[in-house]
Formats: structure tokens, sequence, C-alpha cells
């Protein structure tokens, strides 16, 4: 599927959406570091996070993403 580059996602006018409150961002750990830069430039403050661990239909871990291992888990940042 498609997804936003990190600039197109780092303009988003978040200020147009709310003054104050909760942000959820999903991020692979790949663009950890990204997401928190982003974060911080909008000006939220880390609360903490939610993990999805994928599993298989078999229950197995699910293959993820990632440049130098296949992490089977997502995270929301919020």
């Amino acid at each position: 599927y498609d997804c936003l580059d990190d600039e197109t996602i780092a303009a988003l006018p978040l200020h147009r959406v709310q003054e104050a409150g909760l942000l959820f961002m999903w991020v692979i750990n790949s663009k950890y570091r990204v997401a928190l830069n982003m974060l911080r430039e909008w000006g939220y403050t880390l609360a903490g996070d939610i993990t999805w661990v994928k599993m298989t239909t078999r229950g197995f871990l699910g293959p993820g993403n990632g440049h130098y291992l296949q992490h089977s888990k997502e995270t929301c940042l919020v």
C-alpha cells in the first residue's frame, strides 16, 4: 500500500485540528527516531506507547518492516 513520505507527514497542519490533546502515531522501527522528532517539532511530549505484536493465523510471529531486521511489531506513539 502507498504511504506518505516523511516530509509530507511533518508538514501536516496539526494546529488546525487541535490546540491540545492526544496524538496517536503508528510508527515502524526504522522510522522511530523520525517520528519522535516530528512529535517534538509539533509541540507534543511522548506520554507512552502501544505495541501491536503481529501474529499469523497459525499463531506464529508475523514478518514486519525494518532496515536491518524483520520486526514482528509496530508501535503507536501516544
